[in-house]
């Protein structure tokens, strides 16, 4: 792609950022609509895993070769994301209301259970940060050993699937709990898992450009944009502090 080699981990991890960010206002639309937290994360790894496995099986039978570096296939990669996203936008204007106060549920409801909520919050979230900072640093030996990001994407989605599937059935064994009730959870699933494909496709392609540390550091623009987006289209409001 020429002169645009030295900028292309800064645009993608830019653009990875929005998508993050586009992420968590989705994710937080499907769970607030019904959906299982547990059983969204089994729908999101297993559609990763769906939408990866064509890809792995064309490029061991040589049928197509996938250079990112490459301005053809960095187009058919942003056409396809584009076809996707376009019918991800014609299931949202026909189902319900998105981007709309009125359909989220009263914030005191989700606030119900106190400060007990926020304690257990705040240690999710620091556990998280943990194992996802343990994660961009593995990349590295396994970027080494394994080149092919897209097949390691891959195998993670794939045993993610698996792991998350076996703690969902333990921790709720009720099957309703697995239907998709409405058009919203299943646009946001679909969004879900094909976006966490590519993410994780274009954060080990990143580590292994650059290093953890460089990747790591675009992270809180994903909050910036998260907090303005709800602010703006989802008239959210924000507070500094409690």
């Amino acid at each position: 792609m020429g002169c645009l080699d030295g900028y292309l981990p800064v645009i993608v991890m830019i653009g990875l950022q929005f998508h993050y960010a586009l992420l968590a206002i989705f994710t937080r639309a499907a769970l607030m609509d019904g959906l299982t937290p547990t059983v969204f994360v089994v729908y999101r790894q297993g559609i990763a895993t769906l939408s990866l496995a064509p890809i792995i099986i064309s490029s061991n039978k040589r049928y197509e070769k996938i250079d990112i570096r490459s301005l053809r296939n960095a187009a058919k990669i942003l056409g396809t994301i584009c076809c996707v996203s376009g019918a991800l936008t014609m299931a949202f204007l026909k189902g319900n209301k998105l981007l709309h106060m009125e359909y989220f549920p009263d914030s005191k409801h989700l606030t119900a259970s106190g400060d007990d909520t926020w304690i257990l919050g705040c240690l999710l979230l620091l556990a998280s940060s943990v194992f996802w900072s343990c994660w961009m640093i593995m990349q590295v030996p396994i970027s080494s050993s394994c080149p092919d990001h897209i097949l390691s994407t891959f195998w993670m989605c794939l045993f993610a699937t698996i792991q998350s599937a076996i703690f969902a059935l333990l921790k709720d064994q009720n099957l309703q709990s697995w239907i998709l009730n409405s058009p919203l959870q299943i646009s946001c699933s679909l969004y879900a898992g094909i976006g966490i494909a590519v993410s994780f496709f274009i954060q080990s392609w990143c580590i292994s450009e650059r290093d953890p540390l460089y990747c790591a550091m675009f992270n809180p623009l994903a909050t910036v944009i998260t907090a303005l987006v709800s602010a703006t289209f989802l008239q959210e409001e924000l507070y500094i502090g409690r």
